[in-house]
């Protein structure tokens, strides 16, 4: 009798924090049009496994971009803001930080967390990740305003760091 070797899949949590990327990519380029191509993502995390979980948290998007993330099987989590005497203060940290770690124990099997950010807010779960021998793939805008702490924090668990895929809106309309 021959036994078969159990098939190993690489499951991969996604987690997007869309108004970080968003205004990383528009200050970075001055411009209100450019945005980050979703289909790309989905395509880049195809190639490291089987994607397990998907969700980006929005505080506003556009209907187009919100069927766009339902398309690809990814969960829209509305991310309310504070309202502050000078300014707002949104939600989207506190709540994806708090949705990575329950994604650790409700699903043990993903191994590997694509997060998406140019914040470093997300260095103590990116530690409390590799405490769990977990893989963490940073995919964030380069050349924006992004932290050489993140960068720094992701080099030392030998964690990838990845440039968002992005699109200019007005090269799509020609």
């Amino acid at each position: 009798m021959s036994k078969t070797q159990p098939v190993i899949v690489n499951l991969v949590g996604l987690f997007i924090d869309h108004e970080n990327i968003e205004i990383s990519l528009q200050d970075l380029y001055q411009s209100e049009v450019v945005s980050y191509d979703i289909q790309k993502i989905i395509e880049t995390v195809k190639t490291i496994g089987n994607l397990a979980v998907a969700k980006t948290y929005i505080h506003r998007a556009s209907r187009e971009k919100l069927y766009k993330y339902f398309e690809y099987g990814i969960e829209s989590v509305y991310t309310p803001r504070y309202l502050m005497e000078e300014a707002s203060r949104s939600l989207a940290d506190p709540m994806m930080i708090c949705d990575i770690m329950e994604t650790i124990f409700q699903k043990p099997d993903v191994n590997t967390y694509v997060i998406l950010t140019n914040d470093k807010d997300f260095i103590p779960v990116i530690r409390k990740l590799a405490s769990y021998g977990k893989k963490v793939i940073l995919m964030c805008v380069e050349g924006a305003s992004l932290s050489p702490y993140i960068v720094h924090e992701c080099d030392m668990h030998d964690f990838v760091v990845r440039e968002v895929p992005m699109f200019d809106a007005r090269e799509k309309q020609k």
